[in-house]
């Protein structure tokens, strides 16, 4: 039910509706409390609602942090999103995601680069189809961290 309400307020954000200055900051404040969840599933929700929040909204200052989330689910809702944005002020964020120890988190921000025409984001691509960098976990470390 939280999910789906952090979902309804950022729909809300994002049509930018006129609403009371208090119900917008009281919207960015649920949104802001999400993200910093004790629960990663409520932190990952935060950074898709984010999505529908935009850019405008200072919504990579919120995210910035989550790229240094402790779970990788979270930090992979986050390059997604970011990519959602298709704006050039999330590359720093998102180079910074390139150079994560996990695979998963790499290729995908390498994607959302290669989206964005950034030759970062083709270079790693490239390296991974020659076989220098990989695309994901091995099996070991993925049942490892669903076990943590």
């Amino acid at each position: 039910m939280r999910m789906w309400i952090l979902m309804m307020l950022g729909t809300t954000l994002a049509f930018g509706q006129a609403k009371p200055a208090d119900t917008l900051q009281r919207c960015q404040s649920m949104l802001n409390d999400a993200a910093h969840d004790r629960n990663p599933d409520g932190r990952k929700k935060a950074a898709e609602a984010f999505s529908l929040v935009g850019v405008k909204d200072g919504a990579l200052d919120s995210l910035a942090p989550l790229l240094d989330d402790h779970d990788v689910s979270v930090r992979i809702a986050v390059v997604v999103t970011l990519g959602d944005f298709k704006d050039n002020r999330a590359l720093p964020l998102l180079k910074k995601a390139l150079q994560d120890p996990i695979p998963e988190v790499d290729f995908a921000a390498a994607k959302v680069l290669y989206q964005l025409h950034d030759p970062d984001g083709v270079q790693f691509l490239l390296s991974v189809v020659g076989g220098e960098s990989k695309a994901s976990s091995s099996y070991l470390s993925n049942e490892k961290r669903s076990a943590l």
